[in-house]
């Protein structure tokens, strides 16, 4: 993911060069977005959170940090079956909580867009999500 919010940068800047710390989540997810973020006074702004329907961020599972410290997930990433038309799915949003705008860390877009319609299901396979900082 390579669109950090602001926020979570300030506290990695403070953890790794001011000796703060840092307690990540017990359990990570990841959401869906459409529109293109933009990094802005402490948020990432232009994208939108898919709301409505059966639409929730999932649970994920990161495997181990690899030799080039990139984390991947280690199980596949399962959103539920799409209960009404979502329409264009540009990208993902990491996030500390299952919900709330001030849990998102980071959002990367997609390399191509999905149109995301009723019966539809997003399965994102293991090691397709990839995190370093």
């Amino acid at each position: 993911m390579t669109n950090v919010s602001d926020a979570f940068a300030v506290s990695m800047g403070t953890f790794l060069f001011k000796a703060g710390s840092y307690t990540p989540p017990a359990t990570w997810y990841l959401g869906l977005a459409s529109g293109v973020a933009v990094s802005t006074s402490g948020t990432i702004a232009g994208y939108y959170e898919l709301q409505g329907g059966n639409y929730a961020r999932q649970p994920i599972t990161l495997g181990a940090i690899d030799s080039n410290g990139i984390v991947k997930n280690s199980a596949a990433i399962n959103f539920p079956q799409a209960s009404i038309d979502y329409g264009t799915v540009t990208g993902a949003i990491l996030c500390t909580a299952s919900s709330g705008s001030n849990t998102i860390v980071a959002y990367q877009a997609f390399g191509s867009t999905l149109d995301l319609q009723t019966n539809m299901r997003v399965v994102l396979p293991i090691n397709y999500l990839r995190l370093w900082y």
